[in-house]
């Protein structure tokens, strides 16, 4: 027991370490609702001169995951917006990979990043938290430290997932940038691991834009699977009793903490 303390202090005296940018998210999230639900790390102020282009940005732009379903659409949306681009699929780029990573801001040294790469199947992550930290945590980790050492600034695709969405927080009234995080699900976890390593290690150029229902030109997406349920069943059925009744005790949880 004393050695995994001593060994945790150790991941928490330096969070931004080049040479171990993935340790610290590989152990599991037994107690993650402790740590998460102090509260979110959006930047909101920083977030919303970004989007008015009060803060400009002079140079290129580097899109990971540019052959998901939102990375197809960002490429496209840079390019026809008159920008410079490159995007960048799995194949080209394994975001754990820490020396690739760097490699590639080397070589095209942008101004900024755009975070498309994840590992979004939450069904699939409660079969494989480890896989899906590796890549939602320890991914954005070696993103943002590669940003700050080439002083790039980050965008960081998060999601919705990292609430509870009971009705308190944000059926009813939409969450609030500040809203505390609490993620009942493996999924809502690791995206939470990406938002703190991002704003920890980029505290000043790190962005986090968390989405929800996303769809567009390309792939499988929300809108084609409801068409399609649609033509195939008579009825939809909402979530299961047990996923809902897991949102609120969460929620509780964090009410309490």
């Amino acid at each position: 027991m004393a050695a995994k303390a001593d060994a945790q202090a150790e991941i928490d005296r330096a969070p931004c370490e080049v040479s171990h940018p993935v340790r610290e998210f590989t152990r599991r999230y037994d107690e993650c609702t402790q740590h998460v639900c102090a509260g979110a790390f959006a930047r909101t102020h920083r977030t919303t001169k970004f989007l008015r282009g009060e803060l400009t940005v002079n140079g290129t732009w580097l899109v990971t995951g540019s052959g998901g379903l939102l990375g197809q659409d960002v490429l496209t949306g840079l390019r026809e917006a008159g920008e410079t681009a490159t995007g960048l699929d799995h194949k080209a780029l394994d975001i754990t990979d820490a020396h690739a990573v760097r490699e590639v801001m080397a070589k095209h040294r942008p101004a900024i990043v755009v975070n498309c790469a994840a590992f979004a199947a939450p069904d699939k992550a409660e079969n494989d938290e480890e896989g899906a930290l590796r890549i939602n945590g320890g991914g954005a980790r070696i993103l943002a430290t590669a940003c700050a050492e080439f002083e790039a600034r980050l965008i960081h695709v998060s999601t919705d997932y990292v609430f509870a969405g009971d009705d308190s927080g944000g059926v009813a009234v939409p969450f609030a940038e500040d809203a505390p995080t609490c993620p009942v699900n493996a999924y809502g976890r690791t995206k939470v691991a990406g938002e703190r390593a991002v704003l920890e290690c980029l505290p000043e150029t790190g962005y986090v834009f968390r989405t929800a229902w996303l769809f567009g030109a390309g792939r499988t997406n929300f809108v084609r699977t409801m068409i399609r349920l649609e033509r195939e069943r008579d009825q939809v059925e909402p979530p299961a009793a047990p996923l809902c009744a897991a949102a609120h005790r969460a929620a509780a949880r964090c009410a309490s903490s």
